[in-house]
């Protein structure tokens, strides 16, 4: 029971956070121009908190059948995070 209030709780998290960065307008984030370096910087910042949530998500909820193919799930969704992050530094960068 306390598995599932966790990743409620993540679930929650990661809307908040995504929702805060979303435009304003009614403007998509892909234009048919280019997509702003500062908006994509953003982007890849968000993935890369949702990747760690999702990968707390995955070790916590993991199946007891198998719990080693969950854990190297996890550790392999946690890896996406420090990529992304490079991501969005690069491009903050750019700007």
């Amino acid at each position: 029971m306390t598995a599932f209030v966790w990743a409620f709780f993540l679930l929650g998290l990661i809307v908040a956070t995504i929702a805060s960065y979303l435009p304003t307008k009614k403007e998509t984030i892909y234009n048919e121009e280019k997509m702003e370096k500062e908006q994509l910087s953003k982007v890849c910042f968000i993935a890369s908190l949702a990747s760690v949530l999702v990968s707390i998500a995955f070790w916590v909820l993991m199946n007891q059948d198998d719990p080693a193919h969950g854990e190297r799930f996890a550790l392999f969704i946690g890896l996406w995070a420090p990529t992304l992050m490079g991501l969005a530094n690069y491009y903050r960068q750019q700007v």
